[in-house]
């Protein structure tokens, strides 16, 4: 009777041990395919990670090109417009020396116009002078001469 109740406790011994480990064996399956679902994802998250900078690394470059091209036309622009400033400055500097001996000119020939005139004026000054005295010569001889 012993014996059958220890061998019966031995065979619920054995059928719960059994269920414990097919309970174990399935807890660890389901942990193994959680992990290789999780690594699964994990795997295609790294690659859609990767992916992703992959593509943000291209539009990076893409964009870095086109800030250089930018930056090329904006120093070319910058450098033709220098030269078109140069090229005005001189243009004006030109306009401006000869403006300055044009004024020159005509400063030197007002004043000898001027010159010419004061010279004229004194000569008709003097014509006038040498007119009234000769005037008043022949007056006073003609009063002589009535006398």
């Amino acid at each position: 009777r012993i014996e059958a109740r220890a061998s019966l406790a031995e065979d619920r011994s054995r059928a719960a041990l059994s269920k414990v480990e097919a309970v174990l064996a399935a807890k660890i399956r389901d942990v193994h395919e959680t992990a290789e679902e999780k690594g699964v994802v994990m795997q295609n998250n790294l690659a859609h990670t990767q992916g992703s900078l992959d593509r943000l690394s291209r539009s990076f470059m893409d964009l870095e090109k086109r800030v250089f091209a930018g930056l090329q036309a904006l120093d070319s622009a910058v450098a033709e417009r220098r030269l078109e400033d140069k090229k005005r400055v001189a243009e004006l500097a030109s306009a401006l020396d000869q403006h300055q001996q044009t004024t020159a000119h005509r400063q030197e020939a007002a004043a000898q116009a001027h010159a010419e005139m004061a010279a004229a004026v004194q000569a008709a000054r003097a014509w006038a002078a040498d007119l009234v005295q000769a005037s008043g010569e022949a007056v006073i001889s003609g009063v002589d001469d009535r006398l």
